[in-house]
């Protein structure tokens, strides 16, 4: 079965590499990159390929206690784990994200929070994910019905959250 992972990992690599548009980065749907032997490949594929970036999904709990948002240990675990994750990464010539945003709240990364997220950013690179859309279709309803698909998607054009960011 690794085998098999290994050579389906590199031919997604390839695929995209044959387009001839640039391979900012790497990841994996549901982060599936965070399982140890799935990140390793990914890690050793991307140094092949000569991706820039390999993101991490580390979503520092103790910026979102601050926050009043309770995360448990297993928030904790993950958090760990991925710092291991990241030095891999580094280890092997690959740029990665310090922090990751937006998993707690997946869905639901409104310009309130995004604020308040910013306000109590840590230092380091940190990565804000969203799932935005213009509007809401049956498919995003049956796949994501709790999303705030277009809430994220007026975050990413609030200009105040634009000067809040240039500021820090």
């Amino acid at each position: 079965m690794r085998r098999q992972l290994a050579r389906e990992i590199r031919a997604q690599f390839e695929a995209f590499a044959a387009t001839g548009l640039p391979l900012d980065h790497a990841n994996a749907h549901k982060h599936m990159h965070l399982h140890p032997t799935v990140g390793r490949m990914m890690i050793e594929t991307g140094r092949d390929i000569r991706t820039a970036n390999n993101p991490v999904p580390a979503e520092p709990p103790s910026v979102l206690e601050r926050l009043g948002w309770r995360r448990g240990m297993g928030d904790r675990a993950l958090y760990a784990w991925t710092a291991l994750l990241r030095r891999q990464a580094r280890a092997a010539g690959l740029l990665t994200n310090d922090h990751c945003f937006g998993l707690a709240w997946s869905g639901h990364m409104t310009s309130a929070r995004v604020r308040l997220l910013l306000d109590n950013l840590p230092d380091g690179n940190s990565e804000i994910y969203f799932h935005p859309a213009t509007e809401r279709d049956p498919l995003l309803t049956r796949l994501m019905p709790d999303y705030e698909h277009v809430e994220e998607f007026a975050t990413l054009l609030d200009r105040g959250l634009r000067d809040q960011l240039r500021a820090a």
